[in-house]
């Protein structure tokens, strides 16, 4: 992965019908080659990838409502958040 936005796991869809709550999109930012990124495997990989002056953000979209949400239309939202 290089850091975009992948496909929503599988089960995304039963989650969201299951739990009959709205969908909130959020969109992190400035995580790829930090810490919390999935490109470093080993401990010391994450250590030595902490910065104290990395930006990371987080955009926050408007609830999506459960009867019209899916794994799909919550993708497209956080998409459109970044």
């Amino acid at each position: 992965n290089n850091g975009t936005l992948r496909p929503f796991a599988p089960w995304a869809n039963e989650l969201i019908e299951q739990a009959k709550v709205p969908v909130l999109p959020v969109a992190l930012s400035g995580l790829w080659s930090s810490a919390f990124s999935r490109r470093a495997t080993k401990a010391m990989q994450r250590l030595c990838a902490l910065h104290p002056l990395r930006k990371i953000s987080a955009q926050v979209g408007s609830p999506l409502a459960p009867e019209k949400a899916s794994a799909e239309t919550a993708q497209r939202a956080v998409a459109g958040l970044l």
